[in-house]
């Protein structure tokens, strides 16, 4: 079984794919690597992390805005603003 502890890979993973945003893809799971060193700039990955989460909504919604603002627990009005700002589609 695949499993990441304390933010480090244990021995026992298996083969991870890389993902954007410093993700790694463990089976059907995505879990987040370590940050780089350095990389503590709050703002930046609490954005990447919104991403992350809105572009997983709306891949889980099969592309529908409205299922993937209900998904967030947003509506339609919230999902249009923080798309806009952050530039996604």
């Amino acid at each position: 079984m695949s499993e990441i502890r304390s933010g480090c890979v244990s021995k026992s993973m298996s083969v991870l794919d890389p993902l954007p945003g410093g993700r790694l893809r463990a089976g059907n799971r995505a879990a987040f690597a370590p940050p780089a060193m350095g990389d503590l700039d709050l703002k930046r990955r609490i954005r990447a992390l919104e991403r992350d989460l809105f572009q997983e909504a709306l891949r889980r919604a099969g592309g529908k805005k409205s299922d993937a603002a209900r998904l967030l627990g947003i509506d339609a009005s919230n999902w249009a603003y923080h798309a806009k700002r952050l530039k996604l589609p």
